[in-house]
Order: C-alpha cells, then sequence, then structure tokens
C-alpha cells in the first residue's frame, strides 16, 4: 500500500506546533500554586493542544504529551470546582484508566504515574464520605 503524500507544509507546521508546546511547555516551571493554576489554564497551551489534536501528523506520542498535561491541570483544578464537576471528573478518570488498562503493559506503565495521583484523590474522596 503506498504511503500518504505528506505535504512539506503540513511537516513544516507540525513542526513548528511541536517546537512551540514543548518550549511552552519548558519555559517556566511553576514554583507556586497561584502560577500552577496560571499554567494549568494557559490559553497558548489550550489552543496549541487544539489546533495539534486536528493536525493530520500528530502522533500517539503528541497525544499522549497532551494526555499527561491535561491530566495535570486536570488536579490542579480539582480543588475549585463544585461537587457535581468533581463527580463527573472522577467518573470520567474512571472510564479513562478502564480504557488504558486495555493497552499493552509498557502503555500502562506509562501512564500509571498519571493515575497514580487520581488513586489517592479516590481514596481521599472514600475517606471524606465515611467520616
Amino acid at each position: 500500500m503506498p504511503e500518504p503524500i505528506i505535504h512539506d507544509q503540513q511537516k513544516d507546521e507540525y513542526v513548528q506546533l511541536v517546537s512551540l508546546y514543548t518550549n511552552l511547555q519548558y519555559s517556566k516551571v511553576p514554583t507556586t500554586y497561584s502560577e500552577m493554576i496560571e499554567t494549568a489554564l494557559d490559553r497558548d497551551f489550550i489552543n496549541l493542544e487544539r489546533d495539534l489534536l486536528k493536525h493530520p501528523l500528530t502522533n500517539i506520542h503528541m497525544h499522549f504529551a497532551m494526555y499527561v498535561r491535561v491530566a495535570w491541570a486536570q488536579a490542579v483544578l480539582y480543588s475549585f470546582v463544585d461537587p457535581a464537576m468533581k463527580r463527573r471528573t472522577l467518573l470520567t478518570l474512571r472510564e479513562h484508566f478502564r480504557q488504558v488498562q486495555r493497552l499493552p503493559k509498557a502503555w500502562q506503565d506509562a501512564f500509571a504515574p498519571t493515575f497514580a495521583h487520581w488513586a489517592q484523590v479516590l481514596n481521599d474522596e472514600a475517606e471524606l464520605s465515611d467520616a
């Protein structure tokens, strides 16, 4: 089967998007909680992720990087949402976890640090509801 034709413009655009994303990711490490919130809600990140999701050359590794960043942002913002949104977030994460459990072991291991935080959140929520 012949390889699809990828135009140089698409390659250049993709390389530029990934470079912008990587530079933004490492340009400033948040050191305070308010900086973490600001980074989690950063419009530049959100816009780049939207553009990367639409781009035909975005590969699974880039999807993984974006997923991890979004999971981190959810963790940062979790304490600010109302109880109904917390419940929806946890139900969504449970479904994502079930999907990850169907992946090969190497991918499960790659996702493990992301889900470790949420496992602790679930334990904390269970303790609060038991109290």
